[in-house]
C-alpha cells in the first residue's frame, strides 16, 4: 500500500510523513500492513508516478506552483478513481471547489493535529474493506468473492442455502442469512428484509414507496419495518464515504 503526500512546502511534508507514520506504528490494525509513505513533489512527478505505481492515498495540497492541487485531482479524478485523494490547504475556503473532484476528506493545516488521524484511518479501513473476501461454497466447488463486488444475498425460500449476486456473477452458497449478515455488518451490508441484506456501496436509489434499486438494476423490496433503519444507514455511509468532505 502506497501513501504519496504532495506539497511544495518540504518542512510541512516532512513533519506530516512523520505524523503518518506515527499513526500508523500506534495502531496495531495497521502496523503490521506493508505501508510506504512518501513525499513527491511537483504534482506532475506525482502524476507520473500513478502511471506505473498505484497510489491508494494521496495528501495534496492544493495552492501550488507549476501544477496545483486541483488540477491534479481532476486528473486522479479521470484516470485513478480508486486513489483516496485528502486534500490538505490552510484556505478553508477552497473546500466548495473541491468538491467536485469527489476527495475522501479536506483536511484544514491549522488543525491538522485533529482531522488527521480520523481522515487517514478511515481511508484505512475503506481499503481494508475492499479488499477483503469471503469464501462462497456450493457442494464440492469453493470460490473467493470480493464483497465490495457483492450487490445483495437473498436467502432461499426452502432449504438453508442463500443466492449472492455479485458484479461477477450469481453464486448459491450453503449458509445461514444471520450469520452472513454478522460477518458482513462492518462492509456496508444493511438488512432490508427478513430474506434480503445489501451493500450500501450499490444502492443507487432508496424509494419512499418501500424498494431499492441497485447498481445491477434490480428493484429490491424494503419491508416497512427495516425501511428508517435502511435510509439511516445510508446517511451516514454517504457522510462518512468516498467525497465526504468535512
Amino acid at each position: 500500500m502506497k501513501i504519496i503526500i504532495c506539497d511544495d512546502n518540504q518542512e510541512f511534508s516532512a513533519m506530516l510523513s512523520d505524523e503518518v507514520k506515527k499513526i500508523l506504528h500506534s495502531n496495531e490494525r495497521y502496523s503490521m500492513l506493508d505501508i510506504e509513505c512518501r513525499c513527491i513533489y511537483p504534482a506532475s512527478k506525482v502524476i507520473e508516478y500513478a502511471d506505473t505505481e498505484h497510489i491508494d492515498i494521496l495528501f495534496l495540497d492544493i495552492n501550488m506552483p507549476d501544477t496545483n492541487g486541483f488540477e491534479t485531482a481532476e486528473r486522479f479524478y479521470n484516470e485513478h478513481k480508486d486513489t483516496y485523494i485528502i486534500f490538505v490547504s490552510d484556505i478553508e475556503n477552497y473546500v466548495f471547489y473541491a468538491i467536485r473532484f469527489n476527495p475522501f476528506r479536506f483536511i484544514r493545516k491549522p488543525n491538522l493535529s485533529n482531522e488527521l488521524t480520523e481522515a487517514l484511518t478511515s481511508a484505512l479501513d475503506e481499503i481494508l474493506i475492499s479488499d477483503r473476501q469471503i469464501e462462497v461454497c456450493n457442494r464440492d466447488e469453493c470460490v473467493s468473492l470480493n464483497i465490495s463486488r457483492i450487490v445483495y444475498i437473498e436467502k432461499e425460500k426452502r432449504g438453508n442455502y442463500l443466492n449472492i449476486r455479485s458484479i461477477d456473477g450469481n453464486y448459491r452458497h450453503r449458509c445461514n442469512l444471520v450469520h452472513i449478515a454478522e460477518e458482513l455488518s462492518d462492509a456496508y451490508f444493511v438488512k432490508i428484509n427478513s430474506g434480503t441484506i445489501i451493500n450500501m456501496k450499490h444502492i443507487m436509489t432508496i424509494r419512499q414507496e418501500g424498494t431499492v434499486l441497485m447498481s445491477d438494476n434490480s428493484v429490491l423490496t424494503v419491508s416497512r419495518k427495516y425501511l428508517p433503519e435502511l435510509t439511516s444507514s445510508y446517511i451516514k455511509y454517504m457522510r462518512n464515504k468516498k467525497g465526504g468532505v468535512r
